[in-house]
């Protein structure tokens, strides 16, 4: 689904404006990858054609400016984190998201971002880790899991 990103400075008076081709139209605290960095969603409305245009901050997603306790973990540290049972079989995040690559690597156009271990719901393998330590707010756990990949 083609999604209009609009990534507003107010300072400066202007938007920029860029079409992505995402899966399904971002909520509002949602993460979007946009120019190497990592955007928090902060409105979604419906233009006058088909597409919806997400409004995001202009600012970097942090997690440490979205939690403040987030401060002490990092990216690297993220990676180390230790998974309970999963369709991955991976015994830390680094694991998991190198298997994930590992399969979009060899499945090449037949991946399934949709079930790449065989099943939906994968994300939430990753989510429950930074859950039990005490991240709960999503848009925290993506900005973690951001860094994460940033870091392996």
């Amino acid at each position: 689904m083609l999604v209009i990103i609009v990534e507003r400075f107010p300072e400066k008076g202007v938007a920029n404006f860029t079409g992505m081709n995402l899966p399904a139209v971002p909520r509002v605290g949602d993460l979007v990858a946009l120019n190497e960095t990592m955007k928090m969603v902060e409105n979604v409305a419906w233009g006058d054609g088909l597409d919806p245009q997400v409004y995001v901050k202009d600012q970097p997603a942090e997690p440490s400016a979205l939690n403040p306790d987030a401060a002490q973990l990092t990216g690297a540290k993220v990676l180390n984190l230790k998974m309970p049972g999963n369709d991955a079989d991976a015994e830390t995040i680094r694991d998991y998201l190198k298997a994930l690559l590992k399969a979009l690597w060899a499945e090449g156009e037949g991946f399934s971002g949709k079930r790449p271990f065989g099943n939906s719901g994968w994300e939430y393998d990753l989510y429950q880790v930074l859950e039990k330590i005490g991240f709960t707010d999503r848009a925290v756990q993506n900005a973690f899991i951001f860094e994460a990949i940033k870091a392996l």
